[in-house]
């Protein structure tokens, strides 16, 4: 029968079917003993942006031990913490960093003589 043609039959719930459980019952319903709690926080994002810059000029750039590259440098990397050290001319400087997820971390240090 087509929808709205007079002899259209429309079908009637039987008169002992109860209504849909609610949608919090069904979430509660669903799944482990643990049903109802929020899972656990997954970081996607675990990684960061780190620069690096030497206003005095260039300078080798080192992020946790490891040579890099020179600076200005910009590259991702891990969030958490890092030991940055630049050297220049033979001068080191190094100071630890704390990158944020999802967050550029700037540093700017100059190596010098006698410090």
């Amino acid at each position: 029968a087509r929808v709205g043609a007079p002899d259209a039959a429309v079908a009637k719930p039987a008169p002992d079917a109860g209504t849909a459980p609610s949608l919090d019952a069904a979430r509660v319903a669903v799944g482990s003993p643990d049903a109802g709690q929020r899972p656990p926080r997954v970081r996607v994002n675990a990684r960061g942006r780190l620069r690096v810059g030497c206003p005095d000029g260039v300078a080798q750039v080192f992020i946790d031990g490891k040579y890099v590259g020179q600076t200005l440098w910009e590259e991702p990397v891990a969030a958490g913490d890092h030991a940055v050290r630049v050297v220049r001319d033979g001068v080191s400087v190094q100071q630890k960093v704390k990158v944020l997820p999802g967050k550029l971390s700037k540093l700017k240090l100059s190596p010098r003589r006698g410090e």
